[in-house]
């Protein structure tokens, strides 16, 4: 679990941006620093490492705890979309790996983002029997946005995927 209050400084990033959008300069100043604060030191090092495939342990914990977490604040899904990009390269431990399997089965149920598609290569990199008895778990759902997910995610589990 993160130290990092992931929660409580993507809602301070988001209040600066409105509060920007209604202001002059000083509040886009305001806005600017909040975002800097949503960032916990060395995560853009530590994301550049994974790009470059020289990610540590560290690094590697630090930007699951950023998935896990889901902070919604300004580019914040860019940067999720990024690191879901990278991340299925990397070599993981068996207790990170876990760590991005309940990211996967959490998207399923709540995270209906335009990446999406993300998600379903990280499973792919991820597949254990585990992994596909809990989406298949899903693909029941009466919720169609759930099921619809559970669907794209075992496609790509099965190699039908993108």
């Amino acid at each position: 679990m993160s130290a990092w209050d992931w929660e409580g400084r993507a809602a301070a990033a988001r209040e600066a941006q409105e509060a920007a959008g209604r202001s002059d300069d000083v509040g886009a100043a305001a806005f600017r620093a909040a975002l800097d604060r949503a960032w916990p030191p060395g995560f853009f090092e530590a994301r550049e490492r994974l790009h470059e495939g020289r990610a540590t342990r560290k690094d590697l914990d630090l930007l699951i705890d950023f998935l896990v977490a889901d902070p919604v604040f300004f580019r914040s899904g860019y940067i999720q979309e990024s690191v879901l990009r990278w991340m299925k390269r990397a070599p993981l431990e068996a207790d990170q790996a876990e760590r991005l399997r309940a990211v996967v089965v959490d998207a399923i149920e709540r995270r209906h983002r335009p990446y999406f598609r993300r998600y379903c290569s990280v499973a792919r990199a991820l597949d254990t029997p585990g992994l596909r008895d809990q989406v298949r778990e899903r693909v029941a759902s009466t919720d169609p946005a759930v099921r619809r997910h559970a669907e794209s995610v075992m496609d790509a589990l099965e190699g039908r995927g993108r």
